[in-house]
Formats: structure tokens, C-alpha cells, sequence
């Protein structure tokens, strides 16, 4: 089991794993059991466990790359939450920034008329969230350009990842890529380089801190990337109700919708 005390100095106070990070744990645990458990005790795992670790590091990215989504997903909505009681965060604050929006000025006018509308941060807030929770529903991936598209616009600093922690995350991918879509009988797709040890090992340090081998300070597994999450919901501070209708109205149709993309892209996946 792995400790969790190198997380306080990376994302101080530090609070417990979110849910999605548990259900993670929950399911790569299982995986493991059904798919590499027999392996991992065998001194010379056959062919069959070879198999059997191709599935499993496919199935463990799936996992990955929905944990990753849905907890994104909740640290915008409760950013959004924040805004409609009236608290800005870090993330909403990169939301505006990063949102990929056309730029606009204060525009022309103060007052409602019939050819001129005021320009409010209201609605410009939640046009950005409406466009990160589509790039949400619409991610493919855990690569670096997968999470840097719905991380950043949530206020993650780029300069607070683990380098190396990447560069193992994009091979973990690559490989995910070659099982998920080439044959085995290719050199890329063939079962017969694949160590399950090797699978598990790289599988367990994406996922969780090794203090020995983590940086102070800078994000290196999906463990630390679930305390920063989490920070930041904690820095969003009290919600103090305040009348703002239009947020509020915004805020439920913007889920309803989010909800409906989603539902027919797993309709879509369904189907192929």
C-alpha cells in the first residue's frame, strides 16, 4: 500500500482521495486480480498471461482515461457552482482564460436596447464552462495533450508536472494504441513482447506516488493529480448563496446538455 503523506507538499491542506480516484483503485485492483494475478506469480509466465496482460493494459486505460474525465468534469461544475453563489477560484479564473473563446472587449453598451446588449462575465463564464465540458465529453485520451486540454483550463500549472511521470503516461498509451487497434499477429500488437511484470510495474507507478522516486512539489501519478483536484475544490472556499438567476439557469441546462452529449456518445460507442 502506498503512502499518502508525500501528497501534503504537493497540494497542502491535503484531503482525502476523491471518489473517483477510490473507484479507481477499486477497479485496476480488480483488473489486476482477474488479468495478471496468475502472472505476477509465476517466476515464467506463458503465453496465455501474455494475452491476458495485453487486455488488462487496455481495460486499465480505459479506466484511466474516465477517471480523469469525471474528475475534471466535477471540479468544473462545482467551479461553476462557486461562481453561481458568487465565489471565484483558480479554476474559473483559467476557465475564462483558456476557454479557446474569441476575445472580446467591453463592447458598447451599459444599458438594454433593442440593438445593444451589455456585456456580462456571467454569460461569458458560462459559455467557457459549456466549451470544457464538451472537450470533456468529446476526450479520446490520457496522453499529455489529452489532459493538458481539460486540466489547464482548470487552472493546473503546467510547471507542477513530473516530467518523466509524461513521458511514462504517453508509452503507457502508445501500447494501450497498438493492442487496442492492431492485430496481435503485428509486431506492434504481438502479445510476445509484453512482460506482465513489467505492465503492472509501469501500471502501478502511474498511478500511485512512489515516494522514493516522486519530486517534491510536483505532480507525478494520478494520485497526486487526485490531491490537486481536490485542493482546488477546497480553495473555492465557502459558497455564499447570492441571487444570480441567470447563472443558475444557465448552470442546469448546460449539465442537461452535458449529460445528453454523453449519453449519445456512449449510444454511439454502443453501436460500433
Amino acid at each position: 500500500m502506498k503512502t499518502r503523506s508525500a501528497l501534503r507538499s504537493i497540494c497542502p491542506p491535503y484531503q482525502m482521495a476523491s471518489t473517483h480516484f477510490t473507484n479507481l483503485e477499486q477497479s485496476i485492483r480488480e483488473l489486476k486480480r482477474v488479468y495478471l494475478d496468475d502472472a505476477l506469480a509465476s517466476g515464467s509466465p506463458n503465453t496465455d498471461h501474455q494475452e491476458l496482460a495485453r487486455a488488462f493494459l487496455t481495460l486499465a486505460h480505459a479506466e484511466l482515461e474516465f477517471y480523469v474525465e469525471e474528475a475534471l468534469r466535477e471540479l468544473a461544475i462545482q467551479s461553476f457552482a462557486g461562481v453561481c453563489a458568487g465565489t471565484f477560484g483558480r479554476p474559473s479564473i483559467a476557465l475564462v482564460a483558456f476557454s479557446g473563446l474569441e476575445p472580446k472587449n467591453g463592447g458598447t453598451a451599459l444599458s438594454t436596447g433593442k440593438k445593444k446588449t451589455p456585456r456580462q462575465l456571467a454569460m461569458r463564464f458560462g459559455e467557457a464552462h459549456a466549451v470544457l465540458l464538451q472537450r470533456l465529453d468529446r476526450n479520446t485520451g490520457v496522453r499529455e495533450k489529452h489532459i493538458a486540454s481539460m486540466a489547464i483550463p482548470l487552472g493546473l500549472d503546467s510547471s507542477s508536472i513530473d516530467s518523466t511521470w509524461l513521458n511514462d503516461l504517453d508509452a503507457f498509451c502508445t501500447a494501450r494504441g497498438a493492442f487496442a487497434h492492431m492485430s496481435r499477429t503485428t509486431s506492434r500488437g504481438s502479445h510476445l513482447a509484453v512482460n506482465p511484470h513489467d505492465v503492472w510495474t509501469k501500471c502501478e507507478r502511474l498511478i500511485w506516488t512512489n515516494p522514493t522516486l516522486a519530486t517534491p512539489g510536483l505532480l507525478s501519478s494520478f494520485e497526486s493529480f487526485d490531491a490537486w483536484i481536490e485542493a482546488e475544490k477546497l480553495a473555492l472556499g465557502p459558497q455564499v448563496i447570492a441571487n444570480s438567476w441567470r447563472l443558475r439557469l444557465s448552470h442546469f441546462v448546460l449539465t442537461l446538455v452535458s449529460r445528453l452529449i454523453k449519453k449519445l456518445k456512449l449510444d454511439e460507442d454502443n453501436d460500433e
